[in-house]
């Protein structure tokens, strides 16, 4: 009988970059959110409504475009005017639309995690929280949204895509298509902070995996009517990781070796699907006290 294939996540490729006893738990299904405690703490809070807002940047950029009066196409048709003047746009008034979009997306999240106990003061902390962020994440996006607006504007977003590579089946959840040198590429949204220089390596092994994905999904036709999509044979060269928490966006270059690396590491993914979560694995110390799961990895040491 065939050997069923181990499904992997490109999530789940970067966290084993970090933490393999990280990456195995997730496959057997731990830190899921609909597994978070009920009422999570005001850090926990924080992180997700980050994620969430950030998610919804798009809207306070479009938003702020047309209120300019340009004509920018319809992004999601793949019709992106890619030379919109956007120049007039200034920071101040990016903040204001993202503080706008903040207020939203606090209102919604107890109807995105509704296995979540958020209660009203605690929404209350976290906007006052995040909107002190509001300034600083303006600064650093507006002169891409400036000179690069394209990069900003996705044409598609939450798009699950999978593919079978040797014995094991990946998939991944793409935030967003943006468009990056004429060509569409995933772009990565991260509630975390950005490193001094370049991404984390977890990071830029799952932005790959992305592009691997993307380019497959586009070469069988599965996205769509979209001009972006009617190429049938392409290469995605570049990605994007966007740091939500502060507003930097990073370009991560899709090489040789890091698609080698993608798949060296979905066979070594394979090869631990049968641990069992005592077996020992190669950890990160310093990572532990902030990882999600850290509670349930100590009760299996």
């Amino acid at each position: 009988m065939p050997r069923k294939r181990t499904s992997i996540t490109a999530s789940i490729l970067g966290s084993y970059v970090r933490c393999q006893r990280q990456a195995r738990l997730s496959m057997l299904g731990y830190g899921r959110l609909d597994d978070w405690q009920q009422t999570p703490d005001i850090e926990s809070l924080i992180h997700i409504a980050q994620k969430e807002w950030g998610l919804g940047y798009p809207r306070a950029f479009l938003s702020l475009i047309e209120s300019k009066n340009h004509d920018i196409g319809d992004p999601h048709k793949g019709t992106y005017k890619g030379d919109t003047d956007t120049h007039d746009i200034t920071a101040p008034e990016l903040e204001s639309k993202l503080k706008q979009e903040l207020h939203t997306t606090i209102q919604h999240l107890s109807l995105i995690y509704p296995s979540l106990e958020i209660t009203h003061p605690d929404t209350k902390k976290v906007e006052e929280e995040l909107l002190l962020r509001a300034e600083g994440i303006s600064q650093h996006l507006i002169p891409l949204l400036q000179s690069e607006p394209e990069r900003m504007m996705p044409i598609s977003q939450g798009l699950s895509l999978s593919m079978n590579i040797g014995s094991c089946r990946l998939s991944g959840r793409l935030d967003r298509i943006v468009m990056i040198g004429g060509a569409p590429a995933p772009a990565i949204v991260k509630s975390s902070r950005a490193p001094k220089n370049g991404v984390w390596m977890g990071d830029k092994i799952q932005a790959t995996a992305y592009a691997l994905l993307l380019e497959a999904a586009i070469k069988e036709g599965v996205l769509g009517s979209s001009e972006s999509f009617k190429k049938k044979q392409i290469a995605i060269h570049h990605t994007q990781i966007e740091y939500c928490a502060e507003g930097i966006v990073r370009d991560v270059e899709i090489t040789h070796g890091s698609r080698r690396d993608v798949i060296h590491l979905i066979d070594e993914v394979d090869a631990i699907s049968g641990w069992e979560p005592q077996r020992e694995a190669t950890r990160n110390p310093d990572l532990c006290e902030r990882c999600h799961l850290s509670d349930i990895c100590a009760g299996i040491r």
